[in-house]
C-alpha cells in the first residue's frame, strides 16, 4: 500500500476513534445522574474507552510510529467536531 494512503486511512481511523471515545464520555455524563452507581459507571466507562483507543492504536501503529500522529491529529479533530456539535447540551432539568 502506497505510503500517503497508509498515513490518510491512519488520520480517519483517529477520526473514528475520537467519535467513539467522546461519544461514549458525552453519554457517560449524560447518564450519571440516574446511575445508582455513578462512581463504578465513570470509572467503567473510562477503561473500556481508554482500553479500545490504546488497542487501536497499537493497531495502527504495527510498528510504525509515523502513523501515531496523524491518528492523534484525527483524534483530536472529532473532539473539536463533537465539541462545536454537541456543545453543552447536557441539561439538568427543563431549560427555564
Amino acid at each position: 500500500m502506497p505510503d500517503w494512503l497508509t498515513l490518510g486511512l491512519s488520520f480517519m481511523a483517529g477520526l473514528v476513534m475520537g467519535y467513539v471515545y467522546f461519544l461514549g464520555l458525552w453519554l457517560t455524563v449524560v447518564h450519571l445522574q440516574r446511575a445508582k452507581r455513578p462512581v463504578f459507571l465513570a470509572a467503567t466507562s473510562f477503561l473500556i474507552r481508554v482500553s479500545i483507543i490504546l488497542g487501536l492504536l497499537g493497531l495502527i501503529s504495527a510498528g510504525a510510529w509515523q502513523r501515531l500522529p496523524l491518528a492523534l491529529l484525527g483524534f483530536l479533530l472529532a473532539r473539536e467536531v463533537l465539541r462545536k456539535h454537541y456543545g453543552n447540551r447536557v441539561h439538568a432539568g427543563p431549560e427555564s
